[in-house]
């Protein structure tokens, strides 16, 4: 059964950056006319540093040339060439254009979108573990040719006139640690107009393995402690969501009572403003109305005066009995003027009220509105930050299933099991002295 590694994360990153220190990257076509070690060397644009030029000199290095496919031409063993030479590491090289594979040849000037995979493997053994090695392939594309760029196991060092670009493997590590996720390959991708491609160099070297100190490794307790402990740490923090999860669908609940209680409100305010506006009509109408029965009533009291004493003036009736008789129409209207002002007045007064009440109503309407709207958009955010808690609460849930559980699992039971498998890897890289770095240069496309 295939198992994590503890220390998987913190040896990929001790091993990338000790060899990225020594890895230069260049492309020169009289490199590719003259494949010697010598030439090799003496090219300062084909491999631009001291340290890489002192590694290829020393005699216990391989240079080796292959073709564009990975397999070996040439090997040579510092100088010399080596014509049966077997390597420790092998590497191969596929090509693919819109998903499907093909020559490097048939590739050089297409467009599309391509793919290349870069494989590496151990092949030496020792006490039957396979000798680790660490790959680090730098290559160059032009950023004219190539956009939309990507890299796995490797990263992208700068992106100008061109794409640098660097991609790590680690050979024979998953057959002698028993698992499957340290990479033994990567891959590039990006979109191509007429592809081509400079010389590649690809470094392997077993000597960060071979000078890691076994002897250190030995607070087994204290480690198993430490991944108990983040398995813990976590249970908490997913507990945590969870109660997070609960108070937030208890305050959605409770938003969606508000948004329907600010519905009816804001139905309410509108309703009460549209009726007072109505009373506010009717009443200054009503006052309108009255002012014109008191004018109607006061125009025939005049009348009705005018009309006596053109009867006194013409006839010579007595005043006295014209006054007699006129005086009940005068007291009848005084006694409708007054109940009819005073009626006029209150209904003013209410007509004011009433114009008051609207404008009220209104201003309140227009905040219920407001209201509505606020509590709609408090309602969204508290949706969203119901879904966001859940998928964070998923997210932490399948990584401690996934991942952790696995770990501290592992911690617990199989740590002497890693231990014995990882010691009998680094001795395997101490003991294999023929080899210790090789330079793969692979031929440019165009």
């Amino acid at each position: 059964m295939k198992k994590p590694l503890i220390f998987a994360s913190t040896l990929i990153t001790t091993l990338l950056l000790s060899s990225v220190a020594t890895l230069a990257i260049g492309s020169t076509s009289s490199a590719e006319t003259d494949n010697t070690p010598q030439n090799l060397i003496t090219t300062s644009t084909d491999l631009a540093t001291d340290n890489i030029k002192k590694i290829v000199s020393e005699k216990s290095n391989t240079y080796v040339i292959t073709d564009t496919t990975g397999t070996t031409n040439k090997t040579f063993v510092g100088n010399t060439l080596a014509e049966d030479e077997t390597l420790p590491v092998e590497m191969k090289i596929h090509y693919f254009l819109d998903g499907a594979e093909l020559s490097a040849d048939d590739l050089a000037s297409k467009s599309g979108h391509i793919k290349i995979t870069y494989s590496f493997s151990a092949t030496s053994t020792y006490q039957n573990k396979l000798v680790p090695f660490l790959t680090v392939t730098g290559l160059s594309l032009d950023s004219a040719k190539f956009n939309n760029v990507k890299i796995d196991n490797g990263k992208i060092i700068s992106e100008s006139d061109n794409i640098t670009l660097l991609g790590y493997t680690f050979a024979g590590l998953n057959q002698d640690f028993n698992t499957d996720f340290l990479p033994d390959t990567f891959t590039i991708e990006a979109d191509t107009t007429n592809f081509e491609l400079g010389t590649v160099y690809s470094f392997a070297t077993n000597e960060l393995f071979a000078e890691i100190d076994t002897s250190k490794i030995n607070s087994i307790d204290n480690l198993i402690n430490s991944v108990n402990e983040l398995g813990n740490s976590l249970d908490q923090i997913i507990a945590g969501t969870n109660d997070l999860n609960n108070g937030l669908g208890a305050l959605t609940a409770g938003i969606t009572k508000l948004q329907a209680g600010a519905t009816s409100l804001n139905t309410g305010a509108n309703d009460l403003a549209t009726g007072a506006a109505k009373l506010s009509d009717g009443l200054n109408s009503l006052v309108a109305f009255d002012n014109e029965i008191l004018a109607k009533a006061y125009s025939a009291v005049n009348q009705v005066t005018a009309t006596a004493e053109s009867i006194i003036a013409k006839y010579d009736v007595d005043p006295t009995l014209v006054a007699e008789l006129t005086a009940p129409i005068v007291e009848y209207y005084n006694k409708i003027n007054t109940a009819v002002t005073t009626y006029t007045g209150n209904i003013e007064a209410l007509a004011n009220g009433a114009n008051d009440l609207s404008t009220g109503a209104t201003n309140l309407a227009a905040g219920t509105a407001e209201l509505k709207i606020g509590i709609d958009n408090l309602a969204v955010g508290a949706n969203q930050l119901a879904t966001g808690s859940q998928t964070l609460q998923s997210g932490l849930t399948t990584f401690k299933t996934q991942g952790i559980d696995k770990l501290v699992n592992f911690a617990n039971q199989d740590l002497n099991s890693f231990l014995y498998n990882f010691r009998q890897t680094v001795t395997a890289a101490q003991n294999y002295k023929a080899h210790t770095k090789l330079i793969f240069k692979t031929p440019s496309i165009k």
